[in-house]
């Protein structure tokens, strides 16, 4: 599973081996063609908003395995999982 970062504060913390695609400079719109459409995705930000609007570009382009990380990063820190 690829784990996409679309936040704007992946490099304060973030899920290990995360890959930052921030939503709000285009960079998820610029990586989007270089992904693998046969591969599973989970996507996560701080917000809901922006994890969800991040989640849909990739829906929309095509993209079949998708997930959402629900509570996002915050509910990864509570769950106790390691973080870098």
């Amino acid at each position: 599973m690829i784990i996409i970062d679309v936040s704007p504060n992946h490099d304060n913390g973030h899920i290990p081996n995360a890959i930052n695609y921030y939503i709000g400079d285009g960079s998820l719109d610029n990586a989007i063609h270089s992904l693998d459409k046969n591969k599973e995705y989970l996507v996560y930000c701080n917000v809901d908003s922006t994890s969800i609007g991040g989640a849909k570009k990739l829906v929309d382009a095509g993209f079949t395995i998708i997930y959402r990380l629900e509570g996002n990063y915050q509910a990864w820190i509570v769950a106790g999982y390691p973080i870098e």
